[in-house]
C-alpha cells in the first residue's frame, strides 16, 4: 500500500453541519436494500425477462447491495472514531481499506454485467437464434469472468497503485464502459422500436423479443440517465471545481450519490417496465390503507359501504341495525337536478 508522493496527511475538523447528511446516509442506505428486495422479488424470479437478462439483473442487484453495505460498514468505522468525514488517519485503518476494496469491486462488475445484459438484448434483436444456442451460454460466462477480472484489475489502479496514471486508466474504463452501455441502449431503443412496428406478421416468439428489448431500453436508459449526474461529478473533481475546503466533503457526498443510485436503480427499471409498474399498482389498489366507509357516486344513484374490519367488531344488533339504516337510506327517491331555465 503506498501514498502519492507530495500528500501530507491534515486531519479534517468535525463539522455538526453533516449531521443531517449523516442521518440521510442511513435512511438512504435501508431503503436502498428494501427496494432491492422488491426488485428481486419483481424483477430477478418471475419470468418477465429471459433467463440471461435475469441472471444480469440479479448480478447487478448483488453488486449494489454490496456497495450498500461496505459503504455503511466504511461510514461505521468512520463514526466510531469520532468523525463524520473520512480524513487520512481514517483512510488507513486496514479493515476499513478491505471494505472499500470489495465496495470497488461492485462498482465496477455491476457496470460490466449491465453492459452484459445490453448485448444480450442486441444479440436477441437482431439474431434471436444464436441467442437460443448453447455456444451464447458460453460466451454469457465467458463475459461474467472477464468482468470479474477486469473487477479485480480496477481495485488494483483506483485503489492500490496510488498513482494518478492508473487511476486515470482504471476510472477511465469505467466511465467508457458507461458510455458504450448508454450508446448501445439508446441505439437499440429505437432499433427495437422500429422493427417491432414494422414486423407486425413476424412469428409470436421474435415480436416478445423485440418487445423485451424495448422495455428493456426504456428501463436502462433512465437508469444511465441518472447515472450521468454522478460521472459529471466525479469529472468536476477531477477538473479542479471542489478544491479548498469543498474538499473535505467531496468522497463523502459521492459516496451518498452513489447510494442514492443504489436506491434509484431496481425503481427505474420497475417502474419504467409497463407490466411491472401495472403489478405495482395492483399491489397497491388491494392495500386498504384507509378502512372507513366509502360513499360512490354514479350518476344520480348513491352506493353505500361498509367496512369489514368494524363490522365484525360490532355488536349482532349494532351490526342489523347499521344494515337497516343503510337500506333505509338507500331507499329515499334520489333528489331530481334541478333545471336551470333561460
Amino acid at each position: 500500500m503506498g501514498t502519492y508522493e507530495d500528500y501530507v496527511c491534515v486531519p479534517y475538523p468535525n463539522n455538526l453541519w453533516w449531521l443531517p447528511i449523516v442521518i440521510l446516509q442511513f435512511i438512504v442506505v435501508i431503503a436502498g436494500c428494501f427496494s432491492h428486495f422488491i426488485f428481486v422479488s419483481l424483477v430477478v424470479i418471475p419470468h418477465k425477462f429471459g433467463i440471461y437478462l435475469r441472471m444480469a439483473f440479479g448480478m447487478i442487484s448483488t453488486m449494489m447491495l454490496i456497495m450498500l453495505l461496505t459503504s455503511t460498514g466504511a461510514f461505521l468505522i468512520t463514526l466510531a472514531h469520532g468523525k463524520f468525514i473520512e480524513d487520512c488517519e481514517i483512510s488507513s485503518i486496514h479493515f476499513r481499506k478491505q471494505l472499500l476494496f470489495v465496495h470497488s469491486f461492485g462498482e465496477y462488475f455491476f457496470v460490466a454485467c449491465e453492459l452484459l445484459g445490453t448485448i444480450e438484448r442486441v444479440i436477441s434483436t437482431l439474431n434471436p437464434k444464436f441467442r437460443k444456442s448453447k455456444f451464447f451460454s458460453a460466451v454469457f460466462i465467458v463475459g461474467c469472468i472477464i468482468g470479474m477480472l477486469s473487477a479485480f484489475l480496477y481495485i488494483y489502479l483506483v485503489r492500490i497503485s496510488y498513482d494518478s496514471t492508473l487511476f486515470a486508466i482504471g476510472f477511465g474504463s469505467l466511465t467508457m464502459m458507461e458510455i458504450l452501455n448508454g450508446c448501445i441502449v439508446f441505439s437499440l431503443f429505437y432499433t427495437a422500436k422500429e422493427i417491432y412496428q414494422n414486423q407486425r406478421s413476424a412469428p409470436l416468439h421474435v415480436r416478445y423479443e423485440l418487445f423485451q428489448s424495448y422495455a428493456y431500453c426504456r428501463c436502462a436508459a433512465a437508469s444511465f440517465t441518472a447515472r450521468v449526474f454522478i460521472i459529471a461529478y466525479v469529472y468536476l473533481k477531477l477538473a479542479g471545481f471542489f478544491g479548498g475546503d469543498m474538499d473535505s466533503g467531496f468522497f463523502y457526498m459521492m459516496n451518498l450519490f452513489i447510494n442514492l443510485y443504489c436506491l434509484v436503480y431496481p425503481w427505474t427499471i420497475m417502474l419504467y417496465h409497463r407490466k411491472i409498474k401495472s403489478q405495482i399498482k395492483q399491489v397497491l389498489a388491494t392495500k386498504n390503507w384507509f378502512r372507513s366507509k366509502r360513499i360512490k357516486e354514479e350518476n344520480t344513484k348513491t352506493l353505500y359501504t361498509i367496512d369489514g374490519r368494524r363490522m365484525n367488531r360490532m355488536s349482532t344488533d349494532d351490526h342489523f341495525n347499521q344494515l337497516n339504516a343503510f337500506w333505509n337510506l338507500s331507499t329515499l327517491p334520489s333528489p331530481t337536478p334541478s333545471k336551470n331555465h333561460a
